[in-house]
């Protein structure tokens, strides 16, 4: 579960269409991402996905996160320093 919550999270940080979003947005949509993905591939708890299922999900999302945006105040900050590393590496290729 970790792992494709991980895959999930590093796809979708690099999303620069809403660059104002915010952590709580953010580990909102890769949860409902996380469920989606989690039910198209028929590996769904008994009776559906609980309310505490869900929770375990938001809180990994949180944490996996935090630790992929350490030493930015925000996912803004995060994604613009991405956004400038990005250029950067590009001009220097060029």
């Amino acid at each position: 579960m970790k792992k494709m919550i991980l895959q999930i999270i590093e796809e979708e940080i690099k999303s620069t269409h809403n660059i104002s979003e915010t952590a709580d947005q953010f580990v909102e949509r890769v949860t409902q991402l996380f469920v989606d993905e989690f039910q198209h591939l028929k590996m769904y708890a008994p009776l559906g996905l609980d309310v505490e299922v869900i929770e375990e999900v938001q809180q990994e999302v949180l944490d996996l996160y935090r630790i992929k945006t350490y030493g930015h105040y925000s996912l803004q900050s995060y994604r613009i320093a991405l956004l400038q590393k990005d250029d950067t590496t590009s001009e220097t290729i060029n």
